[in-house]
């Protein structure tokens, strides 16, 4: 009994050097993108914290957006909302100044 506990201890210790543990890397595909500083933070603030960068822009890159909300313009009659504007606070103050 004890020289079959010796044989199976040198088995084992002979099966122990013969195995060598594997690193096995997980190789993932990745682009880099450059933007400046200025568009970092910018596309920072709109990255919620809990999503990755690559979650992020393929979110943004989902989105459906009017062209026009995306840039900011108005509609034909913001001329004259304007004008209309600064001639209405141009009243006020004068106005006030008269008073």
């Amino acid at each position: 009994m004890l020289r079959t506990g010796v044989r199976k201890a040198r088995q084992l210790a002979l099966a122990a050097e013969t195995i060598r543990p594997v690193r096995i890397r997980h190789l993932r595909m990745s682009t880099t993108i450059r933007v400046s500083d200025d568009t970092k933070t910018k596309l920072s603030a709109l990255k919620s914290d809990d999503e990755s960068w690559d979650e992020f822009l393929n979110r943004l890159a989902r989105q459906e957006r009017d062209i026009d909300k995306l840039g900011g313009f108005a509609d034909d009659d913001i001329v004259a909302d304007m004008e209309n504007a600064r001639e209405e606070t141009r009243e006020d103050w004068k106005g006030r100044l008269d008073s």
